[in-house]
């Protein structure tokens, strides 16, 4: 049974900020690295902003969200800003599609913060941070999300 609006998907509505990232538990330099995430649910719309050096790049469409478990459907075409940003290149104008979609699940839920855990991320995370074996760790990816 679906929760787009209320149960633990409910909580997770709003804008929320990446304040740490583990891979498998094991906690990365994410919060040091200058990068930054910002996650956007207004069911059943959603976003994913990654900034990084000054240029942020947005996907957005859609997630579904059930049982506590989400699936980004991002099918818009990409956005950069400043619109020409050289580090995301042709990812700026890129539409992603059923390929890039990632399942995460959503645990220790408070009033102000979520834990996602990547499900089906063969590769770790959104880039930079695309592969945990790259850092010498595993997958699954966690993100502590906290609201904006």
């Amino acid at each position: 049974m679906g929760d787009s609006g209320s149960g633990v998907c409910g909580g997770i509505v709003g804008t929320f900020m990446a304040t740490a990232v583990s891979c498998n538990g094991t906690a990365t330099q994410f919060s040091s690295s200058g990068i930054t995430w910002v996650f956007t649910y207004n069911p059943p719309a959603a976003s994913f902003a990654e900034t990084i050096e000054g240029c942020t790049l947005t996907s957005s469409g859609t997630v579904a969200c059930n049982d506590g478990i989400f699936t980004t459907l991002f099918s818009n075409e990409n956005s950069c800003n400043p619109a020409a940003c050289t580090i995301w290149g042709a990812q700026c104008t890129a539409t992603p599609g059923a390929a890039a979609s990632i399942t995460w699940a959503v645990s220790q839920e408070t009033a102000t913060s979520f834990l996602a855990t990547s499900q089906n991320d063969p590769d770790g995370g959104p880039p930079p941070l695309t592969t945990c074996t790259s850092l010498g760790l595993s997958n699954p990816v966690q993100v502590t999300w906290t609201k904006q």
